[in-house]
C-alpha cells in the first residue's frame, strides 16, 4: 500500500515512455521523457563501436563568464559579494581531479537589512532571529516565491549543455507548456515537473547526458543574484523587513496600506528577469531559521 501511488504514477506513463518505467526512479523518469524528445542522434554518439552518452566536461569555470550582463546591484554590500564573485573561478579539486562545485565559497555574507545574505554556489539564504511573527490590522506577512525558478531561468535565458545545443532550448521550453495541458496533481502533469526540475539536477550528474556543470553554475548563481536584487526592489517600499530569503523566494512583512507598492515593484522585477511570482499570505510564523519553521496560511 505505501508504494500504491508510486506503481499507478508509472503505469500512467508506460503509454508514453520507453522502457522499465516500474523500476525507474522519479529522477530517471523525468530525464528519460526529455531525452526522447532530443532523440538518440542528439544524446548519443560511438565511440570505439559503443553507443556512449554525450556530455560536457569543464576543468574551470570563471563565474565573470556566466553572471547575466543585466544582473544589477545597487546596494553596497550586495555590489561588493557581486564584484567578488565575478573574479572568482571554479577549478578541479587536485585530490580527485573532479570540477569542484560544492563547497567551494564558505562566508561570503552580506548584511542587508538588517539581515545576513549568506551566498555560495547554491541559493541564498537569509533569516531572521529565532521569533515568532503575527499579522495584525495593520501588518500582513506576505511570502513570495518564483515559479519553478531553476527551469525558468534556464529557459528565459535560452541555457544548454553545450553538447545537446540549440534543440535542448526548444525542447526543455515545451515542457512546462505541456505540463499546463494537465490537471495539476495528475500522473500527465507531475511527470513534466519531474523533467522540468531531474533535467536541471542532472546537469551536475557526471553520469548524466544533461551533464555540463557550466550550466548548474550558471543557473545557481545568476539564481541567488536575482534573489538578492528582488530584496532591493522590496527594500525600496516603505514599512517592508525581510524575514527570510531562501533559494527561490522572500518572506516580508508589510504594512497593508503599502501592499500595492509593494505589488509594483514586484511586477518591475518579473519584467525585467522575465521570471514569474507567486504568493501566498500568512496570519503567523514561528521561526527557528530559514528552513525550520512553521507558517499558518490566511
Amino acid at each position: 500500500l505505501i508504494s500504491l501511488d508510486a506503481i499507478k504514477f508509472r503505469i500512467e506513463l508506460m503509454d508514453i515512455l520507453d522502457g522499465d518505467v516500474l523500476n525507474w526512479s522519479d529522477a530517471k523518469i523525468g530525464s528519460k521523457i526529455l531525452e526522447q524528445r532530443l532523440g538518440d542522434e542528439v544524446c548519443y554518439e560511438w565511440i570505439g563501436g559503443r553507443r556512449e552518452k554525450k556530455k560536457t566536461r569543464r576543468d574551470r569555470i570563471a563565474l565573470a563568464d556566466i553572471i547575466f550582463p543585466y544582473i544589477r546591484l545597487s546596494n553596497p554590500e550586495f555590489q561588493r559579494v557581486l564584484t567578488w564573485m565575478r573574479g572568482q573561478v571554479i577549478s578541479e579539486d587536485e585530490v580527485t581531479g573532479k570540477l569542484k562545485t560544492k563547497g567551494v565559497f564558505t562566508d561570503v555574507c552580506a548584511t542587508v537589512g538588517g539581515l545576513d545574505f549568506h551566498f555560495g554556489t547554491g541559493g541564498i539564504h537569509a533569516c531572521v532571529p529565532s521569533q515568532v511573527v503575527r499579522a495584525d490590522a495593520e501588518t500582513m506577512i506576505r511570502d513570495i516565491d518564483v515559479a519553478g525558478l531553476y527551469p525558468a531561468i534556464a529557459i528565459v535565458n535560452r541555457l544548454y549543455p553545450e553538447h545537446l545545443g540549440e534543440k535542448f532550448v526548444f525542447e526543455y521550453a515545451e515542457l512546462p507548456k505541456e505540463r499546463a495541458k494537465y490537471k495539476k496533481g495528475t500522473p500527465r502533469s507531475n511527470a513534466f515537473k519531474l523533467a522540468a526540475n531531474a533535467t536541471y539536477g542532472n546537469s551536475g550528474n557526471e553520469h548524466s547526458i544533461f551533464y555540463d556543470p557550466r550550466l548548474t553554475m550558471a543557473i545557481t548563481v545568476n539564481g541567488q543574484l536575482m534573489l538578492a536584487m528582488l530584496v532591493e526592489f522590496l527594500l525600496s517600499v516603505e514599512s517592508v523587513r525581510i524575514l527570510q530569503a531562501n533559494t527561490d523566494g522572500v518572506t516580508y512583512t508589510i504594512r497593508r496600506d503599502m501592499l500595492p507598492r509593494a505589488q509594483e515593484v514586484e511586477r518591475a522585477w518579473e519584467a525585467y528577469t522575465r521570471l514569474v511570482l507567486e504568493d501566498v499570505e500568512y496570519s503567523a510564523m514561528w521561526i527557528r531559521d530559514c528552513n525550520t519553521y512553521i507558517a499558518e496560511y490566511v
